[in-house]
């Protein structure tokens, strides 16, 4: 007895190029000599793309015919005319031939499915923990960057039962290289799951046509494993240019990143050499503010200390005005004892007119003491209001301090001629 295990993607090859095979499978699985093991990973998988296998062979059969119509051109008239009309008929009921072709296709791989002797395999929880044991190990087919998990469960499904029925003669049969090969060969399982195939007595092989002729020789037409080397020539043409694709894609992401990267490096680089000029920037400036500052405060100082200065000068001005009135009120009233004792040797009436001349001048001298005095309060309080409110105009008290010292000087010519002017009468 032999014992096939095929992988979903043989399935989907055979549904989408329909020939002998699938029939040459039925015949030996009658006649025993073939038992398939389908896990339910691959059920699973065929009824998800059930759909995809009418899509495709509808593409296939509308692209012949546009294929064919282009013959047209090359056909004498009378033939061409009815190759077109042949090609007309078909092309209006396509859609219905090949819904019956398809769905008689997939039922004959069903069939398969559903035949009595087909062991079917359910993912055990033992299957399941070396299932996740190999992607955490990053073993095969979990070597790749992708979610393998339905492959891991089919090739782990398969070998755990092999195993544990001690069969012989069992065979996995694949196109999925990728995942499941070397790669250097396609025809050779991976290094990773080769000790479990040689230990339980399994073996790889991607082409169904030859390991059914390997079982009963020459049961595949000679024609048939043609068409499937070249159906497999093409996927593996595929699959070449798809991984070039993708080294190509790496590749470009590489460079894109370190282009991301040194941009973003020029952009930090830009972002703290402008930093550093802010910074430099701001130094700068908070030294201006404190220069200014500084400038401000000194600025201030000498106004004050000028202020304070003109305001010394014009109280040293006042205090010495003030002795100059003290010391001409003295010679006043020196004046006036010394009128006195003159007037002292001349008759009564004379002394009286006298003594009625110099009331009349100390009440002139006293109007004019009190009008000063009133003035000279008043411009200290105004020089020092000035001064309060920080104009510090010292000059208008050395001016009120000159005003005063010319008042002095006309009270002491006042003073001078009362003394010499009025003369007592004889």
């Amino acid at each position: 007895m032999h014992y096939l295990a095929i992988d979903t993607c043989v399935w989907i090859d055979l549904a989408k190029n329909p020939g002998e095979i699938c029939e040459k499978i039925l015949v030996l699985v009658e006649r025993q000599k073939v038992r398939l093991i389908l896990p339910q990973i691959v059920v699973d998988e065929w009824n998800r793309n059930r759909a995809r296998i009418v899509s495709y062979r509808q593409d296939s059969i509308s692209q012949k015919l546009k294929n064919a119509r282009s013959l047209v051109t090359y056909l004498p008239e009378d033939r061409a005319k009815d190759f077109q009309q042949i090609l007309e008929e078909f092309g209006e009921q396509k859609d219905q031939v090949v819904q019956k072709y398809a769905d008689d296709d997939i039922d004959a791989i069903e069939t398969l499915f559903r035949h009595p002797s087909t062991i079917r395999l359910e993912v055990t929880d033992g299957v399941r923990r070396e299932v996740v044991d190999a992607g955490i190990s990053r073993k095969a087919p979990f070597h790749k960057d992708k979610n393998n998990m339905a492959d891991g469960a089919i090739i782990y499904s398969l070998i755990d039962y092999v195993g544990k029925e001690d069969l012989d003669n069992c065979v996995f049969v694949s196109t999925n290289w990728t995942d499941f090969c070397t790669k250097q060969d396609h025809s050779q399982i991976h290094e990773d799951l080769r000790t479990a195939f040689e230990t339980h007595g399994m073996a790889y092989c991607p082409h169904i046509g030859k390991v059914i002729n390997e079982i009963e020789k020459d049961l595949v037409s000679q024609e048939t494993i043609n068409e499937l080397e070249d159906v497999i020539r093409m996927k593996e043409l595929v699959d070449r240019l798809r991984e070039r694709q993708l080294e190509a894609f790496r590749q470009m992401s590489e460079q894109s990143d370190q282009v991301r990267r040194r941009l973003i490096e020029s952009q930090f680089s830009q972002a703290a050499a402008m930093t550093d000029m802010a910074d430099q920037m701001r130094e700068r400036q908070l030294e201006a503010f404190r220069q200014m500052s500084e400038q401000s405060d000194q600025v201030r100082r000498r106004l004050i200390e000028s202020q304070f200065s003109q305001a010394e000068g014009a109280r040293e001005a006042g205090d010495r005005w003030r002795e100059s009135q003290n010391d001409m009120y003295r010679q006043v009233s020196e004046q006036s004892i010394r009128a006195v004792s003159q007037l002292s040797r001349y008759p009564l009436f004379q002394f009286q007119a006298a003594v009625e001349s110099v009331t009349r001048w100390g009440s002139a001298l006293t109007v004019s003491y009190g009008k000063w005095l009133a003035d000279y309060q008043k411009s200290q309080e105004e020089a020092l209001r000035k001064l309060v409110e920080g104009t510090g105009d010292a000059r208008i008290i050395a001016e009120q301090a000159e005003i005063g010292e010319e008042e002095e000087g006309c009270h002491d010519e006042n003073s001078v001629g009362d003394e010499d002017g009025e003369k007592p009468v004889s």
